[in-house]
């Protein structure tokens, strides 16, 4: 019988348009960790999302992460990449095993190639340029289908590209079309939005973090109460957590 996983990547595989520079990428193998339709945190054998009460979106996720080696939790604490070490330590302040959690980029596919500089590793299409309207539909109807199967109760939004990609999904979520800065979300009090109805069985909460990538560059710009800084942030993670009791 398919996994949860295994229906998700029989989707993602059926989608055949893609633009040309970028070459898609499915959860064949477990090189390609935390793509959508990919195995995350665990075997695709095992690949039940829906024992996963978080969700992680962002985007710019290596394809090539061995989590043996980068799962700091449970085994040597090395990391493979900065990005992976901010998150991973943020996740762990919080109290969130990254275990418990389905990790995805919100749009589908690598860039296949980058111009002149062939004998690069390729990177996640949020460095080229814009994809299609249509493209990015496609990469929402296969977010839709990834919450229909995993039903998280929490979603952590790393970044403002991936909060405005959301904000198309309910109306609870506008707020965060046109955000330009973190301090414009903090001011607004819109970190969090709570219970938003994305599936008809499961209400979910959503926060907005920064990107790993910037985490240490924007920091200092984050607000939550009389904190501020790392301290805001891992204060405003760690009541969500308490309040999703999860």
């Amino acid at each position: 019988m398919d996994t949860e996983l295994q229906l998700l990547v029989e989707k993602v595989k059926s989608y055949s348009w893609y633009p040309p520079e970028i070459r898609p990428l499915y959860g064949d193998s477990n090189d390609t960790l935390f793509f959508p339709a990919g195995p995350g945190m665990y075997s695709k054998e095992e690949g039940r999302l829906s024992e996963k009460a978080v969700m992680i979106i962002g985007d710019r996720y290596s394809p090539n992460l061995n989590v043996l080696k980068v799962h700091g939790v449970r085994q040597d604490h090395s990391r493979s990449t900065h990005a992976w070490n901010e998150l991973l330590d943020l996740l762990i302040q919080a109290g969130i095993d990254p275990l418990d959690c389905f990790f995805t980029n919100y749009l589908l596919g690598i860039r296949s190639r980058i111009p002149n500089s062939a004998s690069r590793i390729p990177h996640p299409i949020s460095r080229m340029s814009l994809p299609s309207s249509y493209f990015r539909d496609h990469c929402r109807d296969i977010f839709r289908l990834t919450l229909e199967l995993q039903r998280p109760r929490l979603i952590l939004v790393l970044g403002l590209k991936a909060a405005s990609f959301l904000s198309r999904l309910h109306p609870q979520i506008l707020v965060w079309q046109n955000i330009k800065t973190y301090n414009n979300v903090d001011d607004e009090y819109s970190s969090i939005i709570r219970d938003v109805p994305l599936v008809s069985t499961q209400v979910t909460t959503l926060v907005l973090l920064l990107h790993p990538v910037r985490r240490k560059t924007h920091i200092s710009s984050r607000k939550n109460g009389n904190s501020s800084g790392n301290s805001a942030e891992t204060r405003l993670l760690r009541t969500v957590v308490a309040s999703c009791k999860l």
